[in-house]
C-alpha cells in the first residue's frame, strides 16, 4: 500500500508539474503572440503615417504648383494689359501726329489757296493738287478711308464707268445730272 500511495503521489506530482508547465508555456505563447501583434500594429501605424505624410507632401506640391501657375497667369495678364496700354498710347500719339500733319497740310493748302486767289484764277490742275493735299480727291469729294479717290471716281478724278453711264443716260433723257 505504501507503494500505491507513493505511486499515486508521484503520478499526481507529475501531472501537477505537467499542468503547470503547460500553463507556463501557454502564458509565454500568449506573451509572444501579443508581442508579435503589437509589433504588427506598430508597423501598420508606421506605414499608415508614412503614407499620410507622402499624400500630404503631394498635396502641398500640387498647391504650390497651382499657386505658381496662378502667379504666372496674373503676370501674363498684367503684361498683356501693359502692352495694351502702351499700344493705346502709341495709337493716341500717332493720331495726334496725324492730326497735326493734317492741320499743317491744311494750313499750307490754305496759304497756297490764298496765294493763288491773290494772283487770280486757279487752274484745274492746281486745284486738284490742293484738294489732294487737303485729303480730298481732285474734284474736292471726300476720299474713302484707305483709298486714294472718292466713291464713283477714278484716282485721277474722272467718273468711273458706271457713274459715267448714269451721267450719259441722264443727258439722253433730258435730266440734269
Amino acid at each position: 500500500m505504501k507503494k500505491k500511495i507513493a505511486l499515486l503521489l508521484y503520478i499526481s506530482v507529475a501531472l501537477l508539474l505537467t499542468a503547470c508547465g503547460q500553463q507556463s508555456h501557454s502564458t509565454a505563447a500568449t506573451r509572444q503572440h501579443n508581442l508579435r501583434t503589437s509589433q504588427s500594429i506598430q508597423l501598420r501605424k508606421a506605414a499608415r503615417l508614412k503614407h499620410l505624410k507622402r499624400i500630404t507632401h503631394e498635396h502641398q506640391l500640387a498647391a504650390q504648383k497651382r499657386a505658381r501657375a496662378k502667379k504666372l497667369a496674373h503676370k501674363q495678364l498684367q503684361a498683356a494689359a501693359s502692352q495694351a496700354r502702351t499700344a493705346s498710347q502709341q495709337a493716341a500719339n500717332n493720331s495726334q501726329q496725324s492730326n497735326q500733319q493734317t492741320n499743317n497740310t491744311t494750313q499750307q493748302s490754305n496759304q497756297s489757296t490764298n496765294n493763288t486767289n491773290n494772283t487770280g484764277e486757279v487752274s484745274e490742275q492746281q486745284q486738284g493738287t490742293i484738294n489732294r493735299a487737303r485729303g480730298y480727291d481732285p474734284n474736292g469729294a471726300p476720299v474713302l478711308p484707305g483709298q486714294d479717290h472718292a466713291a464713283g471716281d477714278k484716282p485721277d478724278g474722272t467718273p468711273d464707268d458706271w457713274v459715267q453711264g448714269q451721267i450719259d443716260w441722264c443727258k439722253q433723257h433730258g435730266i440734269k445730272p
